[in-house]
Order: C-alpha cells, then sequence, then structure tokens
C-alpha cells in the first residue's frame, strides 16, 4: 500500500477525515515529491545566475543562469514537444553557454536579454518620507533588530495599523538614515522552507496556516489586501511572522504559482483586482508550498496535494473568486484537522 492509499484508509478506519498519522503523512511527501522532481538533474534549474533566476508566465518561463558569463533562455510551453518536456523537467535544452529559445521542437539562438530591475522605490517620495520620519528613531543593533528600505507609502501605513499582531512583523520605527527597523524573531532563517523541512508535521502545518491566516485577517481588517504570498516573506516558527507589508502589486518575486487566475488573466492587474479572495487564493499556494517544505520549481510539474490539507487547498484555488471559502471558514476548516 502506497502511503498516500495509507492516509485515505486511516480516515476511513478513525471514522473521520481529519485525523492522520504523521509518518504516514511524511511518508506521501517524500514519495509525491520524488514523483514530481528531476530539475537537479539539469543545469539550467540548478544554475541560476540570480536567487530569483527563474521567471514563470502564462506562457512558459525565463530563466538565467550561470555566475559569469550569463545566459538567456526563453521557453514557450507546447505540451508534449521539447519545450514543454523543459519546463516539466523531462529533457535538458540542447546546448548551453549560449542564449536561447525554445518553441515546441524550434530551438534557435536570441539576443541576451537582461533581468529587468524592478522598481522599488517610494510610490510619492514627498508623502511616504513624510510619514517615514515621523517614526521614532532606534538605535539599530544586529543582534536584535533587523532593517529594511521602506519601498512604498502604503507600506508604512499597514504597518502602523498592523501593530500589535503577534503574526506580524513590528515596525519599532526608523534607523538615521531612513530604513525601517523590526525585532529580529527567534529561529529566523534565510529560507523559512528550511524551518518547514525540519519540523513538518501535521501540527506545525496547522499551527503556520492558523498564523498566517490571522496576520492576513489582521491586513483585511485594516482595509488592505496582502497579494505577495511567497515563503520568503515568511519568518519565525512558533509564532509564525508573516513580513513584506507593500501591499500594492505582486512583485516579480511573486511567480505564477502564487497567483490567482483573475490576476494572472490580466498583463498588469490594477489594485482593484487584488481582493480578498486572491488573497484567499494566495493562501491556498502558501499551504501547499509549506506542505512540500519545498518551492516547486515549475508550475508546469504537477505537485499535488495530499491529506489532511488537500481539501483546504482545493477550496482556497477555485478557479471562481465566488466560491472561495472566507477566512472564518477556512480558519474552521483548518480547526477540525
Amino acid at each position: 500500500m502506497s502511503p498516500v492509499d495509507h492516509l485515505e484508509s486511516l480516515s476511513e478506519t478513525m471514522g473521520t477525515r481529519f485525523v492522520y498519522d504523521d509518518a504516514a503523512f511524511s511518508d506521501a511527501v517524500e514519495e509525491l515529491q520524488s514523483a514530481a522532481r528531476g530539475f537537479e538533474n539539469f543545469r539550467l534549474w540548478t544554475d541560476l545566475a540570480v536567487r530569483f533566476g527563474t521567471r514563470f508566465d502564462a506562457e512558459g518561463a525565463e530563466v538565467w543562469y550561470g555566475a559569469g558569463p550569463q545566459y538567456y533562455v526563453r521557453i514557450i510551453d507546447v505540451p508534449g514537444k521539447l519545450s514543454g518536456d523543459i519546463l516539466r523537467f523531462h529533457r535538458d535544452i540542447p546546448r548551453y553557454e549560449c542564449n536561447l529559445e525554445v518553441i515546441g521542437d524550434v530551438v534557435r539562438e536570441i539576443e541576451f536579454k537582461s533581468m529587468d530591475e524592478v522598481d522599488h522605490s517610494l510610490d510619492d517620495v514627498q508623502d511616504a518620507k513624510e510619514l517615514l520620519y515621523a517614526l521614532p528613531v532606534v538605535a539599530y543593533d544586529k543582534e536584535i533588530h533587523f532593517t529594511k528600505p521602506p519601498r512604498t507609502r502604503r507600506e508604512i501605513e499597514v504597518l502602523l495599523k498592523c501593530r500589535g499582531s503577534a503574526h506580524i512583523a513590528q515596525l519599532l520605527g526608523r534607523t538615521e538614515d531612513g530604513r525601517l527597523v523590526f525585532p529580529r524573531y527567534p529561529d529566523e532563517v534565510d529560507n523559512f522552507m528550511i524551518t518547514a523541512f525540519r519540523k513538518r508535521s501535521i501540527a506545525n502545518i496547522k499551527q503556520w496556516m492558523l498564523g498566517i491566516i490571522d496576520a492576513v485577517r489582521t491586513i483585511h481588517t485594516a482595509g488592505y489586501t496582502y497579494r505577495d504570498f511567497s515563503s520568503v516573506n515568511l519568518l519565525g516558527n512558533d509564532p509564525i511572522i508573516l513580513a513584506n507589508l507593500e501591499c500594492t502589486r505582486a512583485y516579480q518575486m511573486v511567480y505564477i504559482r502564487w497567483m490567482a487566475p483573475e490576476l494572472l488573466a490580466k498583463d498588469i492587474p490594477d489594485d482593484s483586482d487584488y481582493t480578498t479572495a486572491s488573497d484567499v487564493y494566495g493562501l491556498g499556494t502558501i499551504l501547499k508550498l509549506i506542505c512540500h517544505a519545498n518551492n516547486p520549481r515549475s508550475p508546469y510539474v504537477n505537485w499535488p496535494m495530499i491529506p489532511p490539507f488537500d481539501q483546504i487547498y482545493d477550496a482556497c484555488t477555485r478557479t471562481d473568486p465566488a466560491e472561495r471559502p472566507l477566512l472564518a471558514e477556512l480558519t474552521a476548516m483548518l480547526e477540525q484537522i
């Protein structure tokens, strides 16, 4: 009996779908990951030029690889052809040390394309600076603080309105040179997925998700949507902390796999396109990332969810935003586990 089948049999034996065995859960995760992996076999996906060297979109992917010189590859998805197989980790690009475009089985050399820099400048410089410099000055100590530059006026507004939340990075003030100051949280690591892997259990995943939902609820109550669902924005462990509250558009690091279909339908979503329902979709994808303790490298690879979190994921990621659960309903679903 496979680990996934074992999970289902446990639910029948125990008389409820929401009681599971941690060992069987971990075995099922490993089984599904091993079946879906494959990127480790190809230099294209492992020799990235920068940390976020892969960009997925509705057509395929752009990849920058190589430390120096760098090379650029554009892949347009055509299922069943070379380009589709590359995106699904079944085949490699035909040659390296050149810039390529792959569409179906057609491969041609192209000009290098540089990775566009995302404009993180303040959206309203004067107003934002006025709000920034109204914050108290904090004597920065790297042992107990971390800092970041403010990116939007809205970021400062949201942080101020969300003060007191146990699951949102708490703004302490600013440095003399205008950086935002936050406490350094216990168990903080560069990548939350390391924590998710080391401490993976059904109880911990439930606890982390309830904390993230509480943070998003606080943001919604303040009159904003979060938008930037990415594992790099998670800190700590107990409690889990949601960081980077720009709450504007989703930046490039938020790949296609984290975005609701109604957002992907537009080249550049309007501010009003981001809703509480699109945030619920983001919560579903974060749940998937945490369960697998691994960032799926390609949205073109099927990374199935497993019990006891599969039905919650399915509900969050329904195509119709009106059919997605409210945060209160999502909390109730998790509480049943």
